[in-house]
């Protein structure tokens, strides 16, 4: 059965690729991304969708990548917000935590203060988050330093989907004294 399926797709591409035409170019075009995402290379993936809407932008199969082109870029955004979000509920927990202990936890202790008792901390009444600190959306976890070097409160960053400082787009840093 496999192999009837790939002898009638090969087919396909043959007869397409014959007829030479736009949608047929453009349609090989999409399976070989449509192959990339498969094999887990989402850069080549969307390299592959980013040509065959430049380069077949009035065909239908153009505009079917278009749209998942869409898709990736709001998924982006929404990632962003998500751990911009996520900085400004530790930084509502870490403003409970210092009026209850008169400080902000050290960079030593981090966001695992805000869950679990440091040593020699008094007045300690959390736990101030519902669970553990998550991982930022990109499954990195987020740095912690206090004393902070932009403000008087603890520097929270999120490297973006790089995991590295600094960086533009989706890998741009989400920090907590800045808004996003």
């Amino acid at each position: 059965m496999k192999i009837k399926l790939l002898s009638l797709a090969l087919a396909l591409m043959v007869g397409l690729l014959a007829c030479g035409s736009r949608e047929g170019k453009a349609r090989l075009l999409y399976n070989e991304a449509i192959t990339a995402e498969r094999n887990g290379k989402p850069g080549e993936y969307e390299n592959l969708l980013e040509k065959i809407v430049e380069e077949y932008g009035s065909t239908q199969v153009a505009i079917e990548a278009n749209k998942q082109l869409t898709v990736i870029r709001r998924g982006r955004r929404t990632l962003r917000t998500a751990a911009a979000a996520q900085i400004g509920s530790f930084q509502m927990a870490l403003r409970i935590y210092k009026l209850d202990t008169s400080t902000y936890p050290t960079t030593e202790q981090g966001l695992r203060a805000l869950r679990e008792k440091p040593p020699g901390v008094a007045f300690w009444d959390g736990p101030y988050l519902p669970q553990d600190a998550p991982d930022d959306p990109w499954e990195s976890p987020y740095d912690y330093e206090f004393p902070g070097k932009h403000s008087d409160e603890p520097d929270i960053v999120s490297y973006g989907a790089d995991g590295r400082p600094g960086g533009a787009g989706e890998d741009a840093d989400i920090v907590s004294w800045s808004s996003p």
